[in-house]
């Protein structure tokens, strides 16, 4: 009788077992392996001291030491590491001074109002283009001559050509002009390099381009004195109705150095070799900040 009821208690317990196991299985926390005789492998009942041996056997059944519930669960997802951003390459300071080898070339006696093919051809023969100031004053730079109306003279647009003659009778022309002009002679010359309009450009943007082995074309004033215009030379530009006043003090230098207080230039009327940086600056600024490069 004693091994009767052993037997009925651990079917008992096998039923249980199986009911705990479905239960598990059903909620996601374990899963129902089938063993050779069609039955769970998560039907586990420790039968200890209900038969001999510390195990009960029945047919079709094996009765194992029971698992934990966590047994055959899924691990949880990791999470990767959040990847930090690499720190940004920091830009090399300018060295504290440059000195360029632009040639020098004087615009007088044969261009007195010659100031900007004499400063291209500094800048184009810096870049290795054999030209000279004369052909680029009759030839290079497009230029239109004044014309005198009846009631007004006629000009050119100085943001398209020369306006004037610049062996006598002339006034000057902007970036665009002579960005044009360079980039022809670039391309005739078969000589690496592209002009651009420089204008607007800071301070730090001037050392850089001189840093980098880039002069810099830019338009001042002749006397050092803040820009003036002259009313009574007003002129109506050509096919337009509108006036130009024209500056009465403009001049074109080449940027070709810096230190700590001043910068170097080339001036095609031999005036300056140096400005200090302040005086420069304001000049550059009350000009509009013109500026032509070659790079």
């Amino acid at each position: 009788m004693k091994r009767g009821f052993r037997k009925a208690v651990a079917l008992w317990l096998v039923f249980a077992g199986g009911a705990y196991a479905l239960a598990l299985h059903w909620w996601g926390l374990a899963p129902l392996a089938p063993t050779g005789h069609g039955l769970p492998g998560g039907l586990v009942v420790a039968a200890r001291g209900f038969a001999r041996g510390g195990e009960t056997r029945l047919p079709g059944l094996r009765l194992l030491p029971s698992t934990p519930a966590s047994a055959g669960m899924p691990a949880p997802p990791q999470t990767p590491a959040p990847q930090s951003e690499p720190a940004p390459v920091p830009t090399p300071a300018p060295p504290l001074s440059v000195q360029l080898d632009v040639p020098l070339i004087l615009q007088t006696p044969e261009l007195p109002n010659g100031c900007e093919a004499t400063c291209l051809a500094m800048a184009l023969q810096y870049c290795g283009l054999e030209t000279d100031k004369m052909a680029l004053a009759y030839g290079g730079i497009p230029r239109q001559d004044f014309a005198q109306r009846r009631y007004w003279t006629e000009g050119g647009d100085p943001n398209k050509v020369y306006a004037g003659e610049p062996g006598g009778y002339g006034y000057y022309c902007f970036p665009p002009v002579l960005v044009n002009a360079a980039n022809r002679q670039l391309a005739i010359g078969d000589v690496a390099g592209t002009a651009t309009d420089a204008s607007g450009a800071a301070e730090e943007d001037l050392v850089k381009f001189l840093a980098d082995g880039t002069p810099v074309i830019v338009w001042l004033t002749v006397d050092d004195a803040p820009p003036r215009r002259n009313p009574d030379a007003t002129w109506l530009i050509a096919g337009t109705e509108q006036e130009h006043v024209p500056y009465s003090n403009l001049h074109v230098m080449v940027m070709t150095g810096y230190d700590e207080e001043n910068f170097y230039v080339c001036d095609p009327l031999g005036r300056h070799s140096e400005m200090p940086r302040g005086q420069f600056m304001a000049l550059f600024r009350q000009m509009e900040r013109r500026a032509v490069v070659i790079e």
